[in-house]
């Protein structure tokens, strides 16, 4: 009868926590912040072992919890259940091996696992889990295996033509490993250093949370990241400091509906280029701007690795987008960085 009491207990929260109506985004926030997924408790079978041991398949109530977010976000997917194969396992282990030292050692403090889903409507997400007193202290990463069954460079120009409406009349090309190495464990790795960029976050003084951005702990000018691009209106919205030389970036969405069109590309990598932002995904808010960041420092600076953004149109290269870190619209960010890993061995 065991089994039975718990398919039904577990049927009941589905649908306690997805009693929101369409567009009722307070109670949707309401259903996150209080649900089970975002306590201690919950996780505490799961954060054990090596960083290459934690991983696993999503439970329902993650499952829930994720679906709440796509709802509260915009997205129609609802995430569900999958089995990552072998190989697949064996792609995201190996890219976490070959990770540098000081990345791993900062990961392995807060990670509590990696799940698989299919049809997250994203790559990957990251959320924080509180402590007892209620501070972020550690954080769970999700990954959609559907997503990155592809090499580095088809995922990352797949994810960056999402900003575009596909009318014909440009291209964009993304380079993020050479051909010997263009490969789909190569994909995952990128991800990871994305998903695990915001994963290192959590407790930090990079930015706000983003359980309860609108509230700050804290003076702006206290974060160490968040301010080198970012500043707070009097409703909690982050606003770009660089508007008026970027002002598409309102209209960069990805994994939605695109607003841009593709006679815009060159333009818009132009005037990113104007910026400190690292990437078109960095320029979306403040989290995806340090996680970008890491993602990119780490892989460009320290493993060595190309990031390329090349724009045609009618066949013709007309704009290079480049990797930043030797430049020095992105020096300041390039310090905060490196700052913050001296407490690491170095790689």
């Amino acid at each position: 009868m065991k089994p039975i009491v718990k398919m039904t207990l577990a049927m009941a929260a589905v649908l306690f926590f997805t009693s929101c109506a369409a567009g009722h985004n307070a109670c949707l926030k309401s259903r996150m912040d209080r649900h089970e997924v975002r306590s201690p408790a919950f996780w505490q079978d799961y954060r054990r072992g090596n960083l290459e041991d934690r991983l696993h398949a999503a439970p329902e109530p993650l499952l829930d919890y994720l679906h709440l977010d796509n709802r509260l976000n915009g997205y129609d997917t609802r995430p569900q259940a999958t089995v990552a194969d072998d190989s697949f396992r064996q792609d995201v282990r190996q890219a976490m091996a070959e990770l540098p030292g000081p990345v791993r050692e900062a990961v392995k403090e807060k990670l509590i696992g990696i799940f698989f889903v299919r049809d997250l409507g994203t790559t990957g997400y990251t959320e924080a889990v509180a402590d007892p007193q209620g501070r972020p202290a550690a954080g769970f990463v999700v990954l959609d295996v559907g997503s990155l069954r592809q090499t580095a460079n088809a995922w990352a120009t797949s994810r960056e033509n999402t900003v575009f409406q596909n009318d014909g009349e440009g291209r964009l090309q993304v380079t993020l490993e050479e051909a010997p190495n263009d490969n789909s464990k190569n994909a995952i790795q990128f991800i990871l250093l994305h998903e695990f960029g915001h994963l290192v976050s959590i407790g930090e003084r990079f930015h706000p949370s983003w359980l309860d951005e609108a509230k700050p702990a804290g003076a702006i000018e206290d974060y160490l990241f968040y301010p080198l691009s970012w500043r707070k209106e009097k409703d909690g919205s982050n606003v770009s400091l660089f508007e008026d030389v970027f002002p598409e970036r309102r209209d960069v969405r990805f994994y939605g509906e695109a607003r841009l069109k593709s006679p815009q590309m060159a333009d818009v990598y132009r005037r990113l280029a104007m910026t400190n932002f690292v990437s078109l995904y960095g320029a979306t808010g403040p989290f995806e701007d340090f996680a970008e960041s890491f993602a990119l420092y780490v892989h460009s600076v320290w493993m060595k690795k190309p990031y390329r953004v090349q724009i045609t149109q009618s066949g013709r290269p007309v704009f290079l987008f480049e990797s930043c870190w030797d430049q020095p619209r992105c020096a300041a960010k390039r310090a905060v960085l490196e700052e913050w890993f001296s407490r690491f061995r170095k790689p």
